[in-house]
């Protein structure tokens, strides 16, 4: 933002980038001027017991690139439908996933997974905001911290979300002083990619208000 020569600018984040876009707006309030979350990590304990365990594991150096390197290697070698059906398990997803999950976003994702430097940015990412205790029933909650929040924050949320349920978006609205709740309904996890038209909506509308 200092490079832009931005003092302000409103964040949007999803999953842990909705966790990264948080931690900005609690740590450097003066510069986030408006706040969006979609479907974010710390705001309550993971309802899939897997992936809470997930971002435990990650956490753990060797282990962390060892599943990344993993994740990796899956997607080089699995199938397509293979690739969108466990999507579909892991995030809930009950839209279109040929449609949603597109060979062309596929490509992007190898592309992605391929590379050093994001995998090293992800674990980094992950490893600084989320405690290796949650590999053992803990978790990193921040909800004690949203009311710190002064700003305008509007959350999105996919009504079958199975990772974050929609119990979270619910107690922490509550808990932010100037706070919306958007509900997708026949959305998981990644409402931005199963029901894009009405997601861009909420959003459009909040950010020109």
């Amino acid at each position: 933002m200092e490079d832009r020569g931005l003092r302000s600018a409103a964040l949007v984040g999803a999953s842990l980038g909705g966790r990264i876009a948080l931690e900005v707006a609690l740590e450097q309030p003066k510069l986030v001027r408006k706040l969006v979350l979609v479907n974010t990590l710390g705001l309550g304990r993971p309802k899939v017991r897997m992936a809470q365990m997930a971002y435990g594991l990650v956490t753990i150096p060797r282990v962390g690139e060892a599943v990344m390197r993993f994740t990796r290697d899956a997607l080089t070698w699995a199938p397509a439908a293979m690739v969108r059906r466990v999507a579909a398990r892991y995030s809930g997803a009950t839209s279109d996933l040929n449609r949603t999950m597109d060979n062309i976003y596929l490509d992007d994702l190898r592309e992605m997974y391929a590379t050093d430097a994001f995998r090293n940015a992800y674990l980094s990412t992950l490893r600084s905001l989320v405690n290796p205790r949650s590999l053992f029933g803990g978790h990193h909650d921040v909800t004690q911290r949203l009311n710190e929040l002064k700003i305008p924050v509007q959350l999105i949320w996919g009504a079958d979300d199975p990772l974050f349920p929609l119990a979270h978006a619910e107690r922490a609205s509550s808990l932010i002083a100037r706070c919306r709740l958007a509900v997708i309904d026949g959305a998981g996890h990644t409402p931005q990619a199963e029901r894009p038209e009405e997601f861009n909506r909420v959003l459009h509308a909040f950010l020109d208000r």
